[in-house]
């Protein structure tokens, strides 16, 4: 699919529509169990509009679930707190929360026949979130940073984060839990790699009500693991 047919309102519609169809048959069933009839059908075009935007289920399928990833990060990260520690904190959960609440798109993406590109897609997709839209990026843009700590460090979180998405999300597996155990690891890596740690500022803003204990915990948790 070339960028000027993209242009044209009708082809920009069908290819939403088929990568509306794929997130929500996804949902409900195993890659390998979804034909390109039912995506058809579910998207209301034609067989050729499917092969014309993508060619094969795996290529919607990783379009699907990266273009969906790409919606929860744009919801999740305030562009006005791009390097604030807290709104980082927040971000990861509130990302996490959707995950969960969206677990069986990913796994079952992840699962089926092109699930390897599924995981190479997320993986980039958050490298480049990490050096563009995070509060990691003073960290990663500093000359001590090795070169593909971000990637290296997106392959790890993804890697985690798949495993996570097959669990029961109770315990040790809560989005709470989660979150803590990726800060913890990315202040680990980038303290040990760039000498930059991942911390809060020396001065912080009143947490917002109903937060105030477990941001408390989680920012004392980091300074002592970096300590």
């Amino acid at each position: 699919m070339t960028e000027t047919s993209l242009q044209d309102p009708r082809a920009a519609r069908s290819r939403d529509a088929l990568l509306g169809a794929a997130a929500e048959l996804l949902r409900e069933r195993e890659a390998s169990a979804i034909t390109a009839t039912d995506v058809v059908r579910q998207a209301q075009v034609s067989r050729p509009t499917l092969y014309q935007h993508f060619g094969d289920l795996p290529t919607l399928f990783v379009a699907a679930t990266t273009a969906h990833l790409h919606s929860l990060f744009d919801d999740a990260l305030p562009q006005d707190h791009l390097n604030s520690y807290e709104a980082g904190l927040a971000s990861i959960e509130h990302l996490l929360e959707h995950l969960r609440a969206d677990a069986s798109l990913f796994r079952h993406a992840i699962r089926g026949p092109g699930g390897f590109a599924v995981l190479r897609a997320l993986t980039d997709t958050l490298t480049q979130r990490l050096r563009t839209h995070s509060p990691l990026r003073t960290a990663l843009d500093s000359p001590q940073a090795p070169a593909q700590v971000d990637e290296f460090l997106a392959h790890g979180t993804v890697g985690l984060v798949a495993t996570w998405l097959e669990s029961d999300f109770g315990g040790a597996d809560s989005v709470a839990a989660m979150t803590d155990r990726i800060v913890s690891l990315l202040a680990f890596h980038l303290a040990a790699s760039t000498g930059a740690p991942l911390a809060p500022p020396a001065v912080e803003q009143a947490p917002t009500p109903g937060a105030r204990d477990a941001r408390h915990h989680r920012s004392t948790t980091d300074a002592e693991a970096l300590a």
